[in-house]
């Protein structure tokens, strides 16, 4: 079966010595202080197909795209492509001072009916380290920035316009498996993210009963397609931990601006580079289509509930 019209390989040469195209679903690439990663960990649940170029790492900054076309099982996630810091990990939540990122993206095209989101997948654990969605996993921590075509987090929401780190956020609930997923969805599409995660961990220990001693495994930033077309553009993405004294230039007062989607937006998608200088893209494709019945739950690296009688779009 060929790949669906919609996706178009993409390579952007930036200080680019050659291009390496990678296959297979779970194709991963080094990123400078990142690991670029593919994860199409459910295509078999449509038809379709992705792929990711890392773009340039400079720094602690990385900027990468993904471009993606997926139809059928429009209650199923087909991947996760994401960042992963190779740094932010093993720190103690009681020991953090501040935790500072930064995001800014856009999809350079989308088509009309798009489900898909682009969040945060922080991971939590008792021990200073352990994978993501493993036996080690305490807490999963999402963070959507976007989330279109009437997706909803795992769980129940349970508070509505709470503010954090200088937005508001829905705030939603629920276990998987052996750790519990807190989601935190904006009430509006943001594109250019500023802040402090910290704030988020704060909020989770006050008044959720996460406990301090717990450790940050992972920290991902990426995007979960459902259905439709689109090309992703990060065009800078950041993070870093901050522990012991920290001087008033990291403080958390750190600012959010948001923009809200239209039904047609235009968006690109970050990436991220390699050590080497040069950019890689990777591509995968499935040719299996399997349909997923409606109210379908998700287990994977970003854990979601769809349902077609109640859904929470965030437009």
């Amino acid at each position: 079966m060929k790949l669906l019209s919609g996706l178009v390989s993409v390579a952007v040469a930036v200080s680019t010595v050659s291009a390496q195209v990678l296959t297979g679903a779970t194709t991963c690439e080094p990123a400078g202080g990142y690991t670029l990663c593919q994860n199409l960990w459910g295509a078999k649940a449509g038809v379709g197909g992705q792929n990711s170029t890392l773009l340039s790492a400079t720094g602690n900054t990385v900027s990468w795209m993904t471009n993606w076309t997926w139809a059928n099982g429009p209650n199923s996630v087909k991947s996760y492509a994401n960042v992963q810091s190779n740094s932010v990990q093993g720190v103690q939540l009681s020991a953090l001072t501040s935790a500072p990122t930064t995001w800014s993206w856009e999809y350079l095209s989308q088509s009309d009916g798009i489900r898909a989101d682009v969040s945060y997948d922080i991971w939590l654990g008792a021990a200073p380290t352990g994978a993501p969605a493993s036996a080690a996993s305490s807490y999963e921590i999402m963070i959507w920035l976007s989330g279109l075509g009437g997706i909803q987090p795992v769980g129940s929401q349970i508070t509505t316009g709470t503010p954090i780190a200088g937005t508001t956020w829905n705030l939603w609930s629920g276990p998987n498996t052996n750790w519990h997923v807190y989601s935190f969805v904006a009430t509006s599409q943001i594109n250019n993210f500023n802040v402090d995660l910290k704030a988020f961990f704060d909020f989770l220990v006050a008044n959720e009963g996460v406990a301090s001693s717990q450790y940050i495994q992972a920290i991902q930033t990426g995007t979960e397609p459902f259905t439709g077309s689109a090309v992703l553009m990060i065009s800078s993405y950041s993070v870093s931990a901050i522990t012991g004294t920290q001087s008033s230039s990291s403080s958390s007062s750190s600012t959010t601006s948001s923009t809200s989607s239209t039904s047609k937006s235009t968006s690109s998608s970050s990436s991220s580079s390699s050590s080497s200088s040069k950019t890689t893209t990777i591509t995968t494709t499935s040719t299996t289509s399997t349909s997923s019945a409606s109210g379908a739950t998700q287990t994977h690296w970003g854990q979601w509930y769809v349902s077609s009688l109640m859904r929470h779009t965030v437009n």
